[in-house]
């Protein structure tokens, strides 16, 4: 693991705060095929991992926004 990708608190070189959404490298980003052209980061709250029938992977955004049930397919590994 380069230094770069371990959090300051831990030794490294990259700030986080309390709270923070990962940040993804390129290499990371580009292994998911992403729903949205231009949105290309990981929704906040829960996130599910389910099997496609072509035995890809779906990453499913889960949980409650806004007082609503939510369920949003945001992107897919294969």
């Amino acid at each position: 693991m380069d230094i770069e990708n371990i959090p300051q608190k831990y030794g490294g070189k990259l700030p986080t705060e309390p709270g923070m959404m990962p940040i993804l490298d390129q290499h990371a980003s580009d292994l998911l095929e992403w729903s949205s052209s231009s949105e290309k980061s990981l929704p906040r709250g829960p996130i599910h991992w389910e099997k496609g029938p072509d035995g890809s992977k779906k990453a499913v955004a889960i949980g409650v926004e806004n007082g609503e049930q939510r369920r949003s397919e945001f992107a897919t590994v294969r």
